[in-house]
């Protein structure tokens, strides 16, 4: 620790060098003291964050963190793995934003958030499978393995080493699936499946020797044959086949001896195979194998394998009824035990004392950043008190200044007193001038009222003027309306000469009165003859409307269900109603943006009607309501417009028939020779409303957050598969299949449980 600080207190004095991070950071490179490294960058994490790097600071969090994590401090490597991921985009290539997911996911697993490990290793596998990165894919899939394989979650891990397997047999990689398939029967084996564990364990060997056309006495390839031949031979002892499990021990045993890098050691394998003997009282064997073993672990130093050797023949010689030798192998067996445990404090001790001198480490740095802090802010204080005296300096000038504008003040009040004195003389002189200039204006205004005099009399005159007009065109008015009455008189005459017109074309008008209603008898008679043929005509033209009335009510049927249609229909109005139990599927195509391009319009609207029309069938047989379609993606619902209790099990019923269909139509168009999609499907049972949204083109929809949680059953689904909510499982009954898949979170539902169902086999 004392060369810490003697570095640091050099890089302080330094700190006005422009190259000061990178000293910082080479030192980083180049110390070998971890405790010294972590110090060096945490000053520059300080000096760079000011400045604002994201590309910096992405390698100096990332450095911390790997620092903190190799010492097994995950709880502080994870503030700068998270740190890093935060930054805004910085130019990193994906290799560093790959393996910085893996070290928050590795992180989160260590600390025992397991969840939260497992979110970040989906993103990643996103991120793979976009970038259809294989190895990256296989890679992640195998650490979610690892994870489930530490909470002892054997059938979830045995789940994803499938779909591992899957996805290796569809790219032909027969070397990776020997491994993938001795990984399956490692699963089996610990879910205690030994007869599957066993199958897969002989696919394992035959698919590696198959690719390879050798013996095991060459082995080349990644998988390792006595690892394998050791799982076989344990299996087989599992299964109580000791005489297979003897021959596939033997066999790893010669394996091993022609591959000397093999992980397992033939101490070990020995001793295996002497367990087998001593667990079917071949006692003779058990001993034989077993002191061999020991000797070879004793050679080579393998402690943990000598330990167990030396409880074996302890168990040996008490059935050779040997207690005092067998007493002393116990002995030994809980010395080299004790050591070990004795071993594993002093290696814990050692890792402490570590993650201490780390701590003591940043808890220094921090200290000396806030030291250099409170240096830099006195320096602060000492230049805004240098800015203080200078101000007051400035503020005496501005006084002095002050008393000289006063005294030239003076000076001008006086030089104003003298000019008042002139400005009062000039204004007695001003007056004078006034008074002459008003007894002016009075002259003037004499001679005004003179000339206004006179325009008053002139306008008197013409007014007098006006008034004799005014009686000459009221005379002319008289006669104009004398004129008037005399034609209106002329009019009156006229009018009464019409209606003596009239009264005489009344008189025509009765006679030929008689000749019409004659010639209306006839029209009468020809009009019941065409009404009779109208008649049939309005028949033909009804029967014609019924027809038109029924295609109508069909094409509603398609819309909406008899229920709602006969409601509608009825009352004009459709009103919505809510129901406590219903059945929700969500279907939805997996891969289909990426298949659609290569089709036509034609060809791909000719797919969808080919597998809606199909489902439309297995959801009326199923007694389900078809809601929409979206896309891609087909929704429906058991429980509405009419309540049942069979719902549940009537959606998992049709769930399974449509999956069948799309596994028999991928099988046909991938033997021909074209890419297809498949598919995935989630339900959910609860409360939801249904009922008639719009008013013109009329849609029968369903709302509540049982639509929200079947849609996210069906997001987190695998395709080819069935993924069903926990309340579902609840109501469904044993004729299925189940497999548990944990929980997912939902907004406004918290975590919901999910099972993936199928039919029993």
């Amino acid at each position: 620790m004392g060369k810490a600080q003697d570095t640091l207190s050099i890089q302080t004095i330094e700190r006005t060098d422009s190259n000061f991070v990178d000293q910082l950071l080479l030192s980083a490179d180049t110390s070998t003291y971890l405790p010294n490294t972590l110090q060096f960058l945490l000053k520059a994490q300080n000096y760079v964050e000011k400045e604002n790097d994201p590309l910096v600071l992405f390698d100096i969090y990332t450095r911390i963190g790997q620092i903190y994590q190799l010492e097994n401090l995950h709880e502080r490597a994870l503030p700068f793995y998270k740190k890093a991921e935060l930054l805004p985009s910085p130019p990193v290539s994906q290799k560093q934003q790959v393996d910085l997911m893996t070290s928050i996911a590795n992180g989160y697993f260590k600390v025992g958030q397991i969840d939260s490990a497992l979110i970040v290793y989906e993103e990643q596998l996103a991120f793979f499978e976009k970038e259809e990165n294989y190895q990256g894919v296989l890679k992640n899939l195998q650490n979610q393995v690892n994870i489930f394989l530490h909470v002892k979650n054997y059938r979830k891990a045995l789940d994803i080493n499938l779909r591992i397997k899957a996805i290796v047999e569809k790219s032909g990689d027969t070397k990776h699936l020997a491994i993938i398939l001795n990984n399956i029967g490692y699963n089996f084996n610990y879910t205690e499946e030994y007869d599957k564990a066993i199958d897969f364990f002989l696919k394992a060997l035959e698919t590696h020797m198959t690719d390879l056309k050798v013996d095991y006495n060459h082995n080349n390839s990644e998988l390792d044959l006595v690892v394998l031949f050791t799982n076989i031979g344990i299996a087989y002892n599992n299964l109580k086949d000791s005489k297979n499990a003897i021959r596939y021990l033997l066999n790893a045993q010669k394996a091993n001896s022609n591959n000397s890098s093999s992980g397992i050691s033939n101490a070990y394998i020995q001793h295996l195979i002497a367990t087998v003997y001593f667990n079917y009282d071949d006692i003779y064997n058990a001993l034989k194998f077993n002191n061999t073993g020991m000797s070879n672990a004793k050679k080579n130093k393998e402690l943990r394998v000598l330990s167990d050797t030396y409880r074996t023949a302890a168990k040996i010689q008490e059935k050779l009824y040997d207690y005092e030798l067998a007493l002393d192998y116990y002995q030994k067996h809980f010395a080299l035990r004790d050591s070990f445990a004795l071993e594993d404090r002093f290696r814990k001790q050692e890792l402490l004392q570590q993650q201490l001198l780390l701590e003591k480490s940043e808890k220094e740095i921090r200290l000396l950043l806030v030291n250099q802090t409170v240096q830099d802010q006195a320096i602060t204080t000492l230049q805004i008190q240098k800015k203080f005296l200078e101000s007051e300096s400035e503020k005496l000038k501005l006084n002095s200044d002050k008393i000289q504008l006063e005294a030239d003040k003076r000076q001008q009040e006086l030089a104003l007193l003298k000019s008042d004195k002139e400005i009062k003389d000039a204004n007695l002189r001003n007056s004078e001038l006034e008074k002459q200039k008003t007894k002016q204006e009075l002259v003037l205004v004499q001679q005004r009222l003179i000339a206004e005099q006179k325009g008053q009399e002139a306008r008197e005159a013409k007014q007098q003027e006006a008034l004799a007009q005014l009686e000459i065109d009221k005379s002319h008015a008289e006669k104009k309306e004398a004129d008037q009455r005399v034609e209106l008189y002329k009019k009156n005459q006229e009018f009464v000469q019409m209606q003596l017109e009239q009264e005489a074309d009344f008189r025509k008008f009765v006679y030929g009165l008689g000749a019409l209603l004659g010639l209306l008898f006839i029209m009468i008679l020809s009009g019941w003859y065409y009404a009779r043929v109208a008649n049939q005509r309005l028949a033909t033209k009804n029967e014609e409307i019924e027809e038109e009335r029924r295609k109508s009510e069909a094409l509603l049927l398609n819309i909406l269900p008899l229920e709602t249609a006969n409601e509608l229909k009825s009352t004009g109005i459709a009103i919505p109603k809510e129901y406590d139990k219903v059945t929700v599927l969500f279907a939805d195509f997996t891969n289909f943006t990426k298949i659609s391009e290569n089709l036509s319009a034609e060809e791909l609207l000719q797919e969808l009607n080919e597998c809606f029309r199909a489902f439309d069938e297995i959801t009326e047989q199923n007694g389900l309501e078809k809601i929409k379609t979206i896309g891609d993606g087909y929704m429906c619902a058991g429980g509405i417009p009419i309540a049942n209790e069979t719902n549940p099990t009537d959606a998992v019923h049709a769930a399974i028939q449509m999956q069948n269909f799309m596994e028999q139509r991928y099988r046909e168009k991938t033997n021909s020779g074209v890419s297809y999609w498949n598919m995935r499907i989630g339900i959910h049972t609860g409360h939801v409303i249904a009922g008639v949204v719009g008013t013109k083109k009329f849609a029968y929809d369903i709302w509540g957050d049982t639509v929200n949680i079947a849609s996210r059953m069906e997001s987190t689904c695998e395709h080819g598969k069935i993924n069903i909510s926990s309340k579902t499982h609840g109501h469904l009954n044993g004729e299925f299949e189940y497999t548990y898949r944990g929980e997912v979170e939902v907004k406004h539902a918290n975590k919901v449980g999910m099972y993936f169902v199928g039919p029993k086999e």
